[in-house]
């Protein structure tokens, strides 16, 4: 399957549990990969058959921002919902990461992957 990915989209935005982090927002690292055939695009060179990454990129911070989430898992949960709703890829993979949530010693983050056919049930 083909695919179209965004690396290290960084949205500042209020995510996480801890009291602090509800009312500061705080870099949030995405990566989205959406798979998807790009044949017909890729033959007659016309974006309508494809998914636009900046109109993805927009969506994705701009869902992001609003969402004002708790847990990382529920955020990406609800984008790959969005995303297969609205762009209509076959499957989508994202990765969340928080850089400032262990003060530096590290970077956690989560990983979930959906279909098309998960969202249809």
């Amino acid at each position: 399957m083909d695919r179209i990915f965004i690396d290290g989209l960084r949205c500042e935005c209020i995510v996480g549990v801890l009291p602090d982090e509800r009312v500061k927002a705080q870099p949030l690292l995405i990566d989205a990969e959406l798979m998807l055939s790009l044949e017909h695009s890729g033959r007659s060179g016309e974006l309508e058959y494809s998914i636009d990454y900046a109109k993805l990129a927009t969506a994705i911070m701009s869902f992001a921002q609003r969402r004002q989430a708790r847990l990382l898992e529920e955020l990406a949960v609800e984008l790959c919902d969005m995303i297969l709703q609205d762009f209509r890829p076959e499957a989508v993979r994202l990765k969340l990461r928080k850089p400032q949530a262990l003060n530096g010693l590290g970077c956690p983050g989560i990983e979930v992957h959906r279909q098309l056919s998960d969202t249809q049930q």
